[in-house]
């Protein structure tokens, strides 16, 4: 199988600049580092500038490109390069990116967060105190906003807004966070 190794660079850059990749099939290889975003260094270049894509060898194996990607790139974070070459390019986003997960899967996961990290439980979650627009006393003290407005009738964004200081009341209450 033919297997090419292609640069792509600005204007004057060497062989030890810009980025050096292996494909079987370049023109497609090229699209793809258009479109994609998961080399920041590379993306940023075809933003920015105006960039080449120049083959420079043309292997008869894979084993080959990839060694002389490997001479090219011994190290990672080599010109737009993120990892050294000679190798498969890094998984972005884990091993099963872009795959569904099985209904048992799914199931299974639902099952495990129940209860985890819902109302009170949830690390980010604030306390505060819910007050009567008219009288001014506490209604309710270190309540979980969502959950006491959820349980109360009450908007639970709207009552949060009284919080931050966005609305003045909502339905003659407001709330304060402790």
């Amino acid at each position: 199988m033919t297997c090419y190794v292609y640069h792509i660079h600005t204007e004057g850059m060497g062989l030890g600049e810009g980025y050096i990749g292996v494909s079987v099939n370049p023109k497609a290889r090229w699209a793809e580092h258009k479109r994609r975003k998961e080399n920041p260094y590379l993306r940023n270049a075809i933003n920015k500038h105006e960039v080449k894509f120049d083959i420079i060898s043309v292997h008869d194996t894979v084993e080959d490109a990839l060694w002389q990607e490997f001479t090219l790139r011994p190290f990672g974070r080599m010109g737009w390069n993120l990892v050294k070459g000679g190798g498969k390019p890094p998984e972005m986003g884990g091993w099963n990116k872009g795959q569904s997960a099985s209904q048992k899967t799914r199931q299974k996961q639902s099952e495990a967060r129940k209860g985890k990290y819902g109302g009170d439980n949830h690390p980010r979650a604030k306390k505060a105190d819910i007050y009567c627009a008219k009288t001014n006393s506490v209604v309710a003290k270190d309540v979980v906003i969502s959950v006491w407005a959820k349980s109360n009738g009450f908007h639970q964004g709207h009552l949060s807004a009284t919080a931050r200081g966005k609305l003045e009341q909502h339905k003659g209450l407001y709330a304060r966070y402790t």
